[in-house]
């Protein structure tokens, strides 16, 4: 089981943009009932802050320069990777269709410590803001993200999924102060759309079969 759920690890951190979509069968789950989930949330990438006024530096030495300054306005600002409450939130869902128990979250280095049933993998592909085209002092807010139902034991995908959130869709632009100032408070709203718009695209095209199913046999 180690050998299989570090492979799984591995194979999720290089499939980038390329998830496969996989609904989950309404009958995946009928041998799980009464045990174990836990979510796995590997590290985020780098978070991606295309200012407008530094595009002219080119692509390669401006998007270092984005890509450090996002990620010290993460850190400096302590803005949470959507992923992890994406997670919590489906196997919770999960938990209550199925009566799992939820381990405590799988951190970075413990696989090989995993002895649960199911493991729920949730994972951040990219996240960033990026301005207009047509007016560079208005921005958008990117975020994408992937899951992964897995059976560690067989390493068997059960559900897997990505989904793509673009604030171009439902936001008004914002402006870089908009999105930086005040500890990012701009920045952290829009991120909590996109996780809310996330969880709920996840459950309706790739959980829900599942959840159906689980609901429907408890009642």
């Amino acid at each position: 089981m180690k050998k299989i759920l570090l492979l799984l690890f591995a194979a999720f951190a290089f499939c980038g943009c390329a998830t496969r979509s996989i609904p989950l069968a309404p009958s995946a789950l009928e041998n799980f009932r009464g045990k174990t989930i836990i979510c796995a949330v590997p590290p985020p990438p780098s978070f991606e802050a295309m200012h407008g006024g530094k595009s002219l530096l080119g692509r390669a030495v401006g998007g270092l320069a984005q890509t450090i300054k996002g990620d010290q306005l993460i850190r400096d600002s302590q803005t949470q990777d959507p992923a992890k409450a994406i997670g919590s939130e489906l196997a919770g869902e999960l938990a209550a269709a199925y009566n799992l128990t939820v381990l405590p979250p799988l951190q970075r280095g413990q696989s090989k410590a995993c002895n649960a049933d199911l493991v729920l993998e949730t994972r951040t592909t990219y996240w960033g803001f990026c301005y207009f085209l047509t007016d560079w002092k208005r921005y958008f807010v990117t975020y994408r993200s992937a899951i992964r139902l897995i059976d560690p034991k067989t390493g068997t995908c059960l559900a897997a999924g990505e989904v793509l959130v673009d604030s171009r869709d439902y936001a008004k632009p914002l402006s870089y102060e908009e999105l930086a100032d005040n500890q990012a408070d701009g920045l952290k709203a829009e991120l909590k759309t996109a996780q809310e718009k996330s969880a709920s695209e996840f459950r309706q095209k790739i959980l829900r079969p599942g959840f159906l199913r689980g609901a429907g046999d408890n009642r």
